[in-house]
């Protein structure tokens, strides 16, 4: 038995030999690869990370204006429909930020009794 528990240390001290070497390398080698990247390609990685970060903005704003921007051409759909209705009663509309203005509503009613809106 003596032998076999001398042949059982000997095999741990290779084995924690071997692992300590692994160790030290993967240390160098790991040390090396930081000291390989060069500075331009430090600039690459860089220029690439923005251009991904730009596009994830671009995507950003476009999911939270989705909602906003549907219902503004909504909008603009129903003012087109309510701009064709008028004008198939043969009441003129116009718009202005300042002002709405509809005539003709009846050309037989006193110009003051006219709409402006």
């Amino acid at each position: 038995m003596a032998s076999m528990s001398h042949i059982i240390e000997t095999w741990r001290g290779w084995m924690n030999k071997a692992r300590k070497e692994a160790e030290k390398a993967f240390k160098k080698s790991e040390g090396k690869m930081e000291s390989e990247v060069s500075v331009e390609d430090m600039a690459d990685q860089i220029k690439e990370l923005e251009k991904q970060l730009l596009e994830m903005r671009r995507v950003y704003r476009e999911r939270k204006m989705a909602g906003l921007k549907s219902a503004m051409e909504a909008r603009k759909s129903a003012e087109e429909a309510v701009k064709e209705e008028l004008k198939a009663l043969g009441i003129e509309y116009s718009y202005s930020k300042k002002n709405h203005s509809w005539t003709g509503l009846d050309p037989f009613m006193p110009f003051h009794l006219n709409y402006k809106l």
